[in-house]
């Protein structure tokens, strides 16, 4: 869960994936800029972690900040309860749909849905390069022995091999390729 600290900001956990294994952290940020904005600000260069601690990476860490280079990084998980946003942003995701995809990062298989514009192609936001990293929802990871379910997660575009978009079954459950010619089902997001 998200703790706000004296000085104004928000001390939010995180779990990192990178080339060389995971990093759990908290990133010291302002309550009203979302995790995927922070780490696309493109003039940095690295993600500080504070309180940092190596799930899988082997790395031998002390108490101190960690700056992780967001060229390694496969992918960010925002850990706990997800920060409550204002309402500009809830008026600002009304206008996307839910587009289910499958994105193979590195040698993991990430599935989740990607938030395109009305009539919006999934594979043209796919290749939008001006952000390195692009958000999923309601996404599970599998591979490499590791498996994830998470209701939110970034992914650095640099890592990804492939994309392929999805169809929905009616009841929502199970994601399937499309095939050639046919078109993406999206949701409207709830509230719509």
């Amino acid at each position: 869960m998200s703790q706000d600290l004296d000085d104004g900001r928000q001390a939010r956990p995180l779990l990192v994936r990178t080339t060389g294994g995971a990093i759990e952290g908290q990133l010291l940020t302002s309550p009203v800029v979302r995790t995927l904005d922070d780490l696309n600000v493109v003039s940095r260069h690295f993600v500080t972690l504070h309180r940092p601690r190596a799930v899988d990476s082997g790395w031998e860490l002390d108490d101190g900040p960690l700056a992780i280079a967001k060229s390694s990084i496969l992918f960010v998980n925002e850990r706990g309860e997800q920060p409550r946003r204002g309402e500009s942003r809830r008026v600002e995701t009304s206008r996307f749909f839910r587009a289910p995809i499958r994105l193979w990062v590195a040698e993991l298989a990430v599935h989740g849905f990607l938030h395109v514009s009305a009539g919006g192609d999934v594979m043209a936001r796919i290749n939008q390069a001006s952000h390195p990293f692009l958000a999923l929802t309601s996404v599970s990871v599998f591979g490499n022995d590791a498996e994830l379910a998470a209701p939110f997660l970034a992914v650095n575009r640099s890592f990804i091999r492939a994309a392929q978009a999805l169809a929905v079954d009616e009841d929502d459950s199970e994601m399937t390729p499309l095939s050639a010619g046919s078109s993406i089902q999206v949701d409207r997001p709830a509230g719509d």
